[in-house]
């Protein structure tokens, strides 16, 4: 891993710099009032209006409803962790970010410093984390509103750099990366992703 300096330092700086404007300028009808139907985030609000309801009628959440499929657990569709500071580690990690463009901005944070990890050349890591972020498929599933698939993904790379850096002697540091990618991974509630990037990290490991 390269050592830090003040000349790699702003270029990590610059790259970030690269990344938030991208997002900006790719989502800028975001900002102006226009609003993706997104046909997930429809069926969502469906789904979340019983536990709303509840809610707004008890003022705690309940555990279980019975509006999807034949029945399932809250946690997977809404429910409230008012003391969750992994939400307010997010908020850092998307700069601020509405959580729906900032998801596509880590994506390009993420991949970008497992890049610089791996030793691959800058310019390379900045257009591969692009390239990576506004692939095809994640456009799409953005379209339709797999935000919260898309979410998990963004923390894959992060995860696999801590990995790698405590394999590599960097024990707190990689620990302390992973924990907290892991966590915000755990979080984004898409548990089906979760499990594939177990798969990525077993591989690694092995």
């Amino acid at each position: 891993m390269r050592k830090i300096s003040f000349i790699s330092l702003g270029w990590h700086l610059l790259a970030i710099a690269v990344f938030y404007i991208l997002t900006l300028i790719f989502f800028y009808p975001l900002t102006q009032q226009k609003v993706l139907k997104q046909h997930d985030k429809v069926q969502t609000k469906g789904m979340n209006h019983e536990i709303l309801e509840f809610r707004k009628a008890h003022h705690k959440d309940p555990l279980w409803t019975s509006t999807l499929f034949s029945g399932m657990p809250t946690f997977q569709i809404t429910t409230s962790y008012p003391n969750n500071v992994v939400v307010y580690i997010e908020r850092i990690v998307k700069l601020k970010l509405p959580s729906q463009t900032g998801l596509i901005f880590s994506m390009m944070l993420g991949f970008y410093l497992l890049m610089i990890l791996l030793g691959v050349n800058r310019w390379l890591s900045i257009i591969g984390a692009i390239s990576f972020a506004l692939s095809t498929y994640f456009i799409v599933s953005f379209d339709v509103g797999h935000t919260g698939k898309l979410r998990v993904i963004g923390y894959m790379a992060p995860t696999i750099l801590g990995v790698l850096m405590a394999y590599r002697g960097k024990y707190l540091v990689g620990a302390g990366i992973t924990a907290i990618s892991v966590a915000l991974a755990v979080h984004a509630n898409h548990f089906q992703i979760v499990y594939f990037l177990l798969f990525i990290l077993l591989i690694i490991i092995l």
